[in-house]
């Protein structure tokens, strides 16, 4: 980027990511400020990162239109939930009886992290940033 940025933005998590690949869209400058190395996947003994985000229907359209969606190993529809309450009460919800493909999504965060990164990567208008070294306050 030889320009300054429009816009700066801390943090390179998914939401940050998210935010400059949407911006450099508009055709905005971008400096996103990455701190911090990413976690690496999980191992087959389950070591590693093992977090796991429930993405809304409008989350996954949204990372689809960026080209961010997870491979179908990455990405499980919830098809059914059985919500427990208070005093016996309960709620039940189908993917089926809403005549929607799935209620959300159970996304493999490293997978999701993994495509942002590459796409904010070749996005024309996103420069990463590495973290900004602290310096001392003189005043006089």
């Amino acid at each position: 980027m030889t320009a300054q940025p429009d816009v700066c933005i801390r943090g390179a998590g998914i939401v940050g990511r998210t935010l400059a690949l949407l911006l450099a869209r508009e055709k905005l400058q971008v400096a996103l400020v990455a701190g911090g190395q990413p976690r690496p996947a999980a191992d087959d003994a389950g070591h590693g990162d093992v977090r796991a985000y429930a993405l809304s229907p409008a989350s996954r359209q949204l990372l689809q239109a960026l080209r961010c969606w997870p491979a179908e190993a990455d990405a499980t529809p919830v098809l059914e939930m059985q919500v427990f309450g208070d005093q016996q009460g309960q709620v039940r919800f189908s993917a089926a009886t809403q005549k929607v493909e799935a209620l959300n999504w159970i996304v493999d965060v490293p997978a999701l992290e993994r495509l942002l990164a590459e796409a904010a990567r070749f996005a024309p208008g996103i420069e990463e940033v590495a973290e900004p070294v602290p310096a001392p306050l003189t005043v006089v």
